[in-house]
């Protein structure tokens, strides 16, 4: 939510953004969804790839006068851009059982709550 808040702020401060093209956005949510943080991005500009983890930086630091602002700074630290939910449950699959994903999931759902 706190990156979401930083994203409109700095929208609504600045001139609008140049709309994405439909096929650069189409390629980086397929490699997103199939590579997640190791996924290699096409940049909003159109003319370069990056790691979607140096893209993700590029990204907070474009928001980052607005989560000083907005007072969110702590929730952001929680943003590690070269993991993902996947990577956690992976982890857990593999040192414990999928039965123990099922459980963490479930754990952390309802602590959010």
């Amino acid at each position: 939510m706190a990156l979401l808040q930083a994203l409109c702020a700095t929208v609504l401060e600045g001139p609008p953004p140049r709309p994405a093209e439909r096929g650069d956005y189409a390629q980086n949510r397929w490699a997103a969804l199939r590579f997640g943080p190791r996924a290699e991005l096409i940049h909003p500009d159109g003319q370069r790839v990056l790691p979607a983890p140096e893209l993700a930086h590029e990204l907070l630091a474009l928001v980052e006068p607005a989560i000083h602002d907005l007072g969110t700074v702590e929730l952001m630290r929680a943003l590690d851009p070269r993991r993902c939910e996947g990577d956690r449950q992976l982890e857990v699959a593999r040192a414990v059982s999928l039965e123990a994903v099922c459980a963490d999931v479930a754990e952390r759902t309802v602590r959010s709550g």
